[in-house]
């Protein structure tokens, strides 16, 4: 198997947010009510939300690809993207 990564570019908005919805889905679905679940995909996944993300230079995405399959991506945040380094304690 031949694993790939790729950048994701602003042409990929729609399949990065289907992609995501899918993985947390199946990952926390089970832990969750479906208006739970429904509230948190439209919030953390939403088409604006992802936009604006895809366009900060301090956080990238990355599809990942098995053969010609792709199961997975991840997202790299730097310097102010890492909003958790600015939390409170």
């Amino acid at each position: 198997m031949k694993l790939t990564f790729r950048e994701c570019v602003m042409d990929d908005l729609v399949t990065l947010r289907e992609l995501s919805c899918k993985i947390f889905s199946h990952t926390f679905g089970h832990m969750n009510t479906l208006s739970n679940m429904k509230a948190h995909l439209e919030q953390a996944f939403n088409i604006g939300k992802l936009r604006n993300e895809l366009s900060d230079g301090n956080s990238k995405f990355y599809f990942l690809y098995a053969d010609e399959k792709l199961p997975g991506y991840l997202k790299l945040n730097e310097y102010k993207a890492q909003t958790n380094i600015y939390d409170p304690l």
